[in-house]
């Protein structure tokens, strides 16, 4: 009889896993109540198993002792996270900073059969269930036992602050103590970069000022743990040090205002990785002052205490213990445009003057006072400068601003940046003003793709003299297609090519050799310099620099 007792409830415990998995909504019902899945699951399972053994077994101690308490307990510990599992009842986390792996869909090919074990273990390690309150017990006891937290990307420092250790891409504690430095290469790919972000700055007439942003690693070093020991030589010392070679270049130097803040008032969260809406001003303060412009005092804006939980309370799962009052501003709203994903414009009819700001992350506390004082103020998660998105709204300033762990990341993966520039004397018979496009490609795209695809200029030109400023690869400079938007006469004397350092001619005899008609209905006479004539409401020539 005992025998087919076990049998029995293995076969419900079995059962009722199945019937969990198949009928998720029935979880997620359970979910409205304030008793978690967890606990209802295991008491419906004892509750089966505890109503057969009353029936059939009268010395449910003698049982339990016979089949043995712990395999029941571990049979538990397996069965219920699985089922919660494949019932989709994840704990899926946003304090991990980054995006989940998916469940892989069924393998179509060879390689994707290959890689599929270990695509379903990355989901399986990513989305099981129990995974957070592990990691969160786990750190709590090393925490209260050791005064540190195992693994991760957080260190627990002095008097509660929590600093960022950083991962394979951000290396910040390695570099606070000299593990990792710049080669020489990486500073001069990081200078032609910045360098070429302000040759394009001038050529639109805007004013150019990198910000970097300290880690609070940087600032705070005093209450990191005593093992660790700042290095005199970091990466943000190197950029500095090599500025001195780059006069024409404004970077903003944050670090001693910020050391010379924090022993009035605090300035960096101390569960957080970013400075605080004081910080913050400070920053504002001084990228006014670079651009001789006039700052609004902080002691306007009425402050209120909250409790505030860090992104590094998050990381280390310890929510409930890392927590800090913090004091935030509250700011006036003004007309905020979305430009897509994280990019948005602020439009201030009270401000004064246009600025396009491309930054990450630290400067979200920066924007209120910024978006405060100007009349237009435009915002790009990026740092890669693209000139056509800017002369969309004709700045007047640009602030490029990344923080000191980003310093890597200013140098695109392909490459450094240059600035180009195509400056074509032209004029036309037809009309004083006509409409012109280039349509250039970026690295990893086919020239021949639609032109909706390419990178795009327009001007509308009422001079003889047409400037088109570029910021891209170097080796992306080959060909160009020009668009006309009118039929005419255009008489085109000569094209200057500027790429870098490099300056290219085209006149005369080198015009018949560069430049082709892509559209029909289209004559060219090179007698003297280029004379175009079309009668299409639209057509194309195309530039080839290298000949």
């Amino acid at each position: 009889m005992i025998r087919i007792i076990k049998i029995l409830a293995l076969f419900l415990s079995v059962l009722s896993g199945i019937l969990l998995t198949i009928c998720p909504k029935g979880l997620k019902i359970l979910q409205l109540v304030e008793v978690s899945p967890i606990v209802m699951a295991f008491t419906f399972l004892i509750a089966v198993s505890s109503l057969l053994l009353l029936i059939y077994h009268k010395n449910i101690f003698s049982f339990f002792s016979k089949v043995g308490i712990f395999n029941l307990v571990f049979l538990f510990l397996i069965f219920v996270p699985c089922t919660l599992f494949f019932a989709n009842i994840t704990s899926n986390s946003e304090s991990e900073k980054r995006t989940l792996a998916e469940k892989p869909g069924l393998p179509k090919s060879p390689k994707e059969i290959l890689l599929y074990p270990k695509n379903y273990e990355k989901y399986i390690n990513d989305n099981f269930y129990f995974k957070q309150r592990l990691v969160s017990l786990n750190n709590f006891m090393h925490k209260k036992l050791f005064n540190r937290l195992q693994g991760g990307k957080v260190i627990v420092g002095i008097d509660g602050w929590l600093f960022y250790k950083g991962d394979d891409r951000k290396q910040v504690i390695e570099d606070l103590v000299g593990k990792t430095k710049f080669s020489s290469i990486e500073i001069d790919n990081i200078f032609s970069t910045l360098s070429s972000y302000k040759s394009y700055s001038n050529a639109i007439g805007a004013e150019f000022l990198v910000v970097i942003a300290p880690n609070k690693e940087t600032i705070y070093t005093e209450y990191l743990p005593q093992r660790i020991i700042k290095t005199p030589l970091t990466k943000i010392d190197q950029i500095f040090k090599k500025l001195s070679d780059y006069p024409e270049l404004k970077i903003l130097d944050l670090r001693n205002h910020l050391l010379n803040a924090k022993n009035i008032e605090q300035i960096y969260y101390k569960t957080d990785t970013h400075w605080n809406e004081k910080g913050a001003y400070i920053c504002y303060d001084q990228i006014m002052k670079e651009f001789g412009l006039p700052k609004k005092d902080s002691k306007i804006y009425q402050s209120s205490k909250k409790k505030y939980i860090g992104d590094l309370s998050s990381m280390a799962k310890l929510e409930s213990e890392y927590f800090e009052e913090a004091d935030f501003f509250n700011f006036p709203l003004h007309d905020k445009q979305s430009l897509g994903a994280n990019d948005f414009r602020v439009i201030n009819k009270k401000g004064r003057g246009s600025v396009v700001i491309y930054r990450d992350s630290f400067f979200s506390a920066v924007e209120p006072f910024i978006s405060d004082s100007f009349s237009d103020s435009i915002y790009y998660w990026s740092k890669i400068v693209e000139g056509e998105k800017i002369e969309l709204y004709s700045p007047k300033f640009i602030v490029y601003e990344t923080v000191e762990r980003y310093l890597p990341n200013i140098v695109p993966s392909s490459g450094p940046v240059v600035f180009s520039q195509i400056q074509i004397t032209i004029s036309s018979s037809e009309s004083s003003s006509f409409g012109i496009k280039l349509f250039y490609t970026s690295k990893d795209k086919d020239f021949n793709e639609k032109m909706s695809t390419l990178k795009t200029i327009s001007k509308k030109v009422s001079d003889d003299r047409i400037k088109f400023n570029m910021l891209s690869q170097k080796e992306n400079f080959s060909k160009f297609r020009l668009v006309f938007s009118k039929p005419g006469t255009y008489i085109i004397k000569e094209i200057f090519i500027t790429v870098g350092n490099e300056k290219i001619k085209l006149s005369q005899n080198k015009l018949a050799s560069s430049v082709t008609a892509e559209s029909e209905n289209v004559s060219l006479n090179y007698d003297s310099g280029l004379i175009v004539t079309s009668s299409s409401p639209e057509f194309s020539l195309l530039l080839n620099v290298q000949n």
